[in-house]
């Protein structure tokens, strides 16, 4: 990456407060030639967005001297790195909550360690490993605990008693228990929470969820943890999503959110709660209860959310949730939120995809039917990989081109959708509804696009259709967002969806 980019990444993504650390470091550190220089750059990217690189090379040296002003860069790089793990911003800043902080003071203490050994001092050495040991202990940190449990049995195994010795052995039998099972019960949720899922099925369905939550609970009996417990809750959860317990499900995550509310708060990391308040939306949603989901999310909207991921999710719940509710206005105000988020920040090219999917569907039902079809020709990479998309934007895309009577291209996308699902690999289900639609589509065609005598010949297959999409309709990672009976109904009264 170009070094100026990075710099300008970096400083774009610091906070006021570390901002105004960085600027009164290189203020009063600018003796030397690097600080001068250096507090020349920063102050320029904190305050003009638009900078011009070549413009500051020059301002800098008064001729080209690219090589110069890269080494420059780097050094500037390294220094705010520096900068942002120093005591004044980790310890004193506003902008890290208490278990960031004490996870850096851990940190540092394993390198006052490290320094203390060196310098062959060994009591103090052992005194701050204790420290350490101490600290991870209060905020359950086991990975570093540990660590930091091993280096003692180590040091003091010269120095001690074989009483000792075991002492700290057993502790680390039973922290290196819970730690292993909290690093599976991690594993279990990545590997949930990815598209894995979808194209190594078979392999998902040997793994024994109760078997997980059974071994859990056994250590959990023999050694209290609030960081395991919190994860023996999402595993728990994900065990009666999969068996599409969604009641069971919510009821789950209610119980975590008080769980949550209740612990220590150096002990649970910041996104746990916010990640639980996601899944109570979700299975709110599922549950049909979209005015109580839309409570949670408007609650959630008052967090602080650094992250991307999360922004975006936010935004895109909001918009499912509103759309379900049929709130036109709060929707589209939804897309000029996701579109903002998307255009200003790092956005993957799936997501990019599905915005433009929402937007069709937003056109579609303002009758603006080239816009529409326009926004689905947009989609680049979701359709390739996902095949209940391709259906669907395809689906869409005939609706718009009905609408605009382009009934000579319909034809040929009807045909070209026919040709697809002959191919495709879904479940019995969704198979049973995009055939059924299809079968009404070429009824359709064959018809002259007469939608009453086609309602009228072929009532079952619509109904069909609806008693087979309920379980699809309120899935906010499925794209079978239009119910198709409506539309179809509406265009055979004559009357806008």
């Amino acid at each position: 990456m170009n070094e100026f980019i990075k710099l300008k990444e970096l400083v774009s993504s610091l906070s006021q407060q570390e901002i105004k650390t960085s600027k009164k470091y290189f203020k009063k550190s600018g003796k030397s030639n690097f600080e001068s220089l250096g507090s020349i750059v920063l102050t320029f990217l904190y305050d003009e967005h638009n900078l011009d690189e070549n413009r500051l090379i020059h301002k800098l040296y008064g001729e080209n001297n690219s090589t110069a002003f890269k080494k420059l860069l780097q050094r500037i790089y390294a220094k705010l790195l520096d900068l942002l793990i120093s005591n004044e911003m980790l310890i004193e800043s506003l902008d890290f909550n208490e278990r960031t902080k004490l996870i850096a003071i851990i940190k540092k203490r394993f390198f006052y360690y490290d320094v203390l050994s060196l310098h062959g001092l060994n009591e103090q050495a052992i005194v701050m490993l204790d420290q350490i040991i101490k600290l991870s202990k209060e905020i359950e940190l086991y990975e570093y605990l540990l660590i930091a449990l091993n280096k003692k049995m180590l040091r003091i195994s010269r120095r001690t008693g074989l009483n000792q010795i075991n002492k700290v052995l057993d502790e680390i039998e039973v922290y290196s228990e819970i730690q292993l099972n909290l690093s599976r019960a991690e594993y279990l949720i990545c590997l949930f929470s990815t598209s894995n899922i979808d194209s190594n099925f078979e392999y998902f369905k040997k793994i024994d969820l109760d078997g997980e939550l059974s071994r859990i609970s056994n250590v959990l009996k023999k050694n209290k943890s609030t960081r395991l417990q919190s994860f023996k809750y999402q595993i728990q959860g994900l065990n009666y999503s999969l068996k599409k317990q969604y009641d069971l499900a919510k009821s789950n995550y209610i119980k975590m959110n008080i769980f949550l509310d209740k612990a220590d708060k150096v002990i649970i990391k910041s996104n746990e709660s916010l990640n639980c308040l996601f899944n109570i939306v979700e299975f709110e949603m599922k549950t049909f209860h979209f005015k109580a989901a839309n409570s949670i999310l408007i609650e959630i909207e008052k967090l602080v959310i650094k992250n991307k991921f999360n922004k975006l999710l936010l935004k895109e719940l909001l918009f499912l949730n509103y759309w379900y509710l049929g709130n036109i206005s709060q929707l589209e105000s939804c897309l000029v939120k996701i579109n903002f988020e998307t255009t200003n920040y790092e956005s993957t090219q799936l997501f990019k995809d599905k915005f433009s999917f929402y937007q069709a569907l937003n056109y579609l039902i303002k009758g603006e039917s080239a816009n529409s079809f326009k926004s689905l020709q947009n989609i680049e990479k979701i359709t390739k990989k996902k095949d209940d998309w391709n259906i669907n934007v395809r689906v869409l895309m005939i609706f718009n081109l009905i609408n605009l009577e382009k009934y000579s291209l319909a034809t040929n996308y009807i045909e070209s959708l026919r040709k697809f699902i002959s191919k495709t690999k879904l479940s019995k289900k969704e198979l049973i509804i995009y055939k059924s639609i299809l079968l009404l589509l070429n009824f359709l065609d064959k018809s002259g696009y007469d939608f009453k005598k086609v309602i009228s010949d072929r009532i079952g297959l619509l109904n069909s259709i609806d008693e087979n999409s309920s379980s699809l309709l309120f899935d906010h990672r499925s794209p079978f967002l239009l119910p198709f009976t409506p539309w179809f109904t509406a265009k055979a009264n004559n009357v806008p969806y």
